[in-house]
């Protein structure tokens, strides 16, 4: 039922987003960075729902929503920098598991940082 609201609710903001004509304002970038950003790890829930919590792809919505105001898809890139910083660290603790939001967050800071200096 979680899964199925998800997709609906991606689905929704990708509709919305796509229906904003006027780029001066930043609704349009908002709503489809959130979903874009989320989108990867809604579809990772739904092949494999123990690998992402619930609670990463929400954040993943939320940070994509915030960076998606200078660039819809730079939450793409908070993504890949996130789970580079995540795998690096479970390789250096040797864990099979660790949590994904802090490499998320330092994902969309990374982004957040480059971003400054263009």
């Amino acid at each position: 039922p979680m899964l199925l609201a998800s997709a609906a609710a991606i689905g929704f903001v990708v509709w919305v987003a796509s229906a904003e004509p006027d780029t001066s304002r930043p609704v349009g970038g908002i709503l489809l960075g959130a979903a874009l950003t989320a989108a990867p790890l809604a579809a990772a829930q739904f092949i494999a729902p123990s690998t992402l919590a619930a609670t990463d792809t929400k954040l993943a919505a939320v940070l994509g929503g915030a960076l998606g105001i200078v660039d819809p898809t730079a939450g793409l890139v908070a993504i890949s920098i996130g789970a580079t910083l995540t795998v690096a660290a479970a390789l250096v603790r040797r864990r099979p598991v660790v949590v994904f939001a802090p490499g998320l967050v330092a994902g969309a800071v990374g982004v957040v940082a480059s971003l400054a200096w263009l």
